[in-house]
């Protein structure tokens, strides 16, 4: 199936018009809420809803600030002979959810090293990263989580940049040779992938068989939401199945 897309020049204008008209009714619908429907008698609850209501207008207002004009640019060509080292968190997952992680990291095509950091020091973990050429590594104390334990990694890293995957995220082979191209501007400090999931009979996924369309919650934010942030510089690092520049850290 292929992922329904968000946006087209059609798609754009329409839904430009729709945000226009939606914040004219709301803008009319809160001057008639203050002006026409107050209760006297219960000013506090009048003036809490109604609070409610404007600040659910103004999150609305920003929301269409934001994917107003959602920044599109072309994947670059990969740059050549630079240095990557994939962090690869962990903690308890299972080696079987860990296994499918390593062995798409060994597909990866760019020359890279992958490292583990196993906040679980677990002996089989060890063993899976000898069996498939991985680093293992693992810290004595397990403080401030998740951070903690990248921050550790980082110290056992000298690549120029580093990518970086939860335990369960599998890369496909040509992930780091479709972003890395992107820091030939040297403003660029990380460079986010969307997540995709293979799992698609979840409550966030709406599929069309006969149309061959696949539907998810999270494509609105990786496809509609990032790029709209991106155009205004404030795009988000979502902690996974991304490349950070190491001088940028």
């Amino acid at each position: 199936m292929e992922k329904k897309p968000l946006r087209s020049n059609t798609t754009e204008r329409l839904r430009h018009v729709l945000a226009v008209i939606a914040v004219i009714v709301t803008l009319y619908y809160l001057y008639w809420r203050i002006t026409e429907t107050f209760n006297q008698n219960a000013m506090f609850f009048s003036w809490a809803l109604y609070g409610a209501e404007v600040f659910g207008a103004i999150t609305t207002f920003l929301f269409y600030f934001v994917v107003w004009k959602p920044l599109k640019r072309e994947t670059p060509p990969p740059i050549q002979n630079l240095t990557i080292d994939v962090l690869i968190p962990t903690k308890s997952e299972s080696t079987d959810i860990l296994r499918k992680t390593l062995l798409a990291c060994n597909d990866l095509k760019y020359p890279h090293r992958t490292l583990v950091l196993d906040d679980g020091n677990r002996p089989e973990v060890k063993v899976l990263c000898e069996e498939l050429h991985c680093i293992y590594l693992a810290r004595e104390k397990q403080e401030h989580a998740k951070a903690g334990n990248l921050n550790f990694g980082l110290q056992h890293s000298t690549a120029e940049y580093i990518a970086i995957f939860d335990a369960d995220h599998v890369p496909l082979p040509h992930f780091i040779d479709r972003l890395i191209g992107y820091f030939k501007d040297e403003k660029i400090a990380f460079v986010q992938a969307p997540q995709e999931f293979y799992n698609i009979d979840s409550f966030q996924h709406r599929t069309d068989p006969k149309k061959k369309t696949i539907w998810g919650e999270q494509y609105l934010f990786f496809s509609l939401i990032q790029p709209g942030r991106y155009r205004w510089n404030a795009a988000y690092f979502v902690g996974s199945c991304a490349i950070i520049r190491r001088q940028a850290l």
